[in-house]
């Protein structure tokens, strides 16, 4: 049955009472022209009773044997029916009237994107900042994504949350999570639709609620294939660049500030992570040999970047002395 929304929801191992909110929030939304789309990702402890007591929802369900969340997110693009597709993790929540804004935006203008802002699960509604709406400026966009700037505050311009994607946009430019990619595979994704996008949307109300204390959350736990993981990442928007912005400075100091950021997260999530149980001379003897690798000292010294902090500046420092 055709509806105006499909509300994909990808779920692994995320804790219940987080799923409970999550579907809560898609069950009171004051517009009701939608369908919800669960697939899971092969947790076989996935609570089945929630979504059975849901039904005063238009609800499938859909189990894979584990693949990722773009596979996840392809099979609910798949298996929609709606004109528009809403993207919401299972850690997460809607506003109660985010289908209602977004349905009221397509009124108007039945663009292929629309971006809406978010705030995290610590504040609210009434308390966030009114950013100003933007012009969409398409190079602007894909420099946000790849580089991790804020350049569009209150907006989450670099993943498919909060977002309202045209089906059949989607679908006619064959645009997908690409499968495989553990990590950063949302910005792979934004980068494809903000290229090919004939228009996008700012909207100037709050829609999308992110978790930010998720212990299970892959953005906090220690990963020991990190820096491998994002090396892929680096592979595919190298290419994605070399195709589509060839000799574009913009783009290509945006690609800098993509490896400054990656240098922050391998060494949070592995080689000065806490739960990396070696002695300091291991450590530093592996933290060395990763700058050395990834040219770190190159990009912190050529590129900059906003929002660092003191620990990250004295890193930096430390990098350019050792790196």
């Amino acid at each position: 049955m055709s509806c105006l929304f499909s509300v994909v929801i990808p779920f692994y191992k995320v804790p219940f009472q987080l799923l409970e909110e999550c579907l809560a929030s898609v069950a009171s939304q004051t517009y009701r022209d939608f369908e919800v789309i669960i697939v899971n990702d092969g947790d076989p402890d996935f609570p089945q009773n929630m979504i059975d007591k849901r039904n005063n929802l238009a609800l499938k369900y859909i189990y894979q044997d584990n693949s990722g969340v773009s596979v996840a997110r392809n099979k609910g693009i798949e298996a929609a029916n709606g004109e528009y597709i809403v993207f919401l993790d299972a850690d997460d929540k809607l506003t109660p009237d985010t289908l209602e804004v977004f349905q009221k935006e397509i009124q108007e203008g039945y663009e292929d994107v629309y971006i809406g802002r978010y705030i995290s699960n610590i504040e609210t509604v009434e308390a966030a900042a009114e950013p100003k709406p933007h012009e969409v400026v398409k190079k602007d966009l894909i420099c946000c994504i790849i580089s991790h700037e804020n350049d569009f505050p209150g907006y989450a311009i670099g993943g498919p949350w909060g977002k309202a994607f045209k089906r059949d946009f989607l679908k006619k430019n064959h645009i997908r999570f690409i499968p495989g990619v553990k990590k950063c595979q949302d910005r792979l994704f934004m980068m494809e639709c903000a290229r090919m996008a004939e228009n996008i949307s700012f909207v100037n109300r709050v829609v999308y609620i992110y978790t930010m204390d998720n212990p299970a959350s892959v953005c906090v736990r220690y990963n020991d294939e990190i820096d491998e993981i994002l090396n892929s990442v680096l592979m595919y928007t190298e290419k994605f660049i070399k195709n589509c912005y060839p000799l574009d400075k913009k783009i290509d100091y945006a690609f800098g500030q993509m490896h400054i950021n990656f240098v922050i997260v391998i060494l949070k999530l592995k080689y000065l992570n806490r739960n990396r149980k070696i002695n300091l001379i291991k450590r530093v003897r592996e933290f060395k040999a990763f700058c050395k690798e990834f040219d770190a000292r190159y990009y912190v010294s050529n590129y900059k970047i906003s929002g660092m902090t003191i620990k990250w500046r004295m890193v930096f420092c430390l990098i350019k002395m050792i790196g």
